[in-house]
């Protein structure tokens, strides 16, 4: 016997005067989760099919990948994709994507295979800056109500690194030492010099 929770979710798909007596589960829940059998009711009679039950197992959602996985250069372009988990046909997910890199241009589509399975796909293009090294982008896919997401630190390098050599002259301890700086190509910023007499 199905419960309430399953009215509108729980469909009978196959022609049961046929010998089908197939069903499929929309929204699957984690209360879906347990042991099925086929009951026909008929009047009077009743007759279920005690000997072949089905078992359902309600796992999580898979969560997506984004690629490619690596350094960014700063000022380069790049497309990055979040590709989620293959679905059963009809059972497309939206993809949203959240972080602090600005989006210049985003596509959303489907591919479908041999089997029916529906991949969902987002591909978008950004122009990384060193500002946004070390912050965190996220896709996320929802299916029916229902999210999974995945996320990543974008490693933003230097498209031009400026090597910055001071001479720092200690009087006290009459020695003589060098300091390297790196920095990027756009940076602004500021460098104070202080000389102790």
């Amino acid at each position: 016997m199905v419960s309430e929770g399953t009215k509108g979710r729980f469909t009978l798909t196959g022609k049961v005067q046929g010998g089908d007596c197939s069903f499929s589960i929309s929204n699957a829940q984690p209360a879906d989760q347990g042991e099925y059998e086929f009951q026909i009711e008929d009047g009077n009679h009743k007759y279920s099919y005690s000997s072949y039950r089905l078992s359902v197992t309600v796992t999580d959602l898979p969560e997506p990948t984004i690629s490619p996985v690596g350094e960014l250069i700063a000022g380069k372009p790049i497309t990055l994709t979040c590709t989620a988990h293959p679905a059963p046909q009809g059972c497309k997910g939206n993809i949203t994507w959240g972080g602090r890199i600005n989006i210049e241009n985003i596509s959303n589509y489907e591919r479908e295979d041999q089997a029916g399975k529906v991949t969902s796909i987002s591909d978008i293009t950004v122009t990384p800056s060193q500002r946004e090294h070390n912050s965190p982008l996220t896709c996320t896919v929802t299916y029916s109500g229902v999210s999974t997401n995945s996320s990543i630190t974008l490693g933003v390098q230097c498209k031009f690194p400026l090597f910055l050599f001071f001479t720092h002259i200690t009087y006290l301890l009459t020695s003589l030492y060098f300091k390297c700086l790196l920095i990027c190509f756009g940076y602004i910023g500021s460098i104070c010099c202080k000389v102790e007499l």
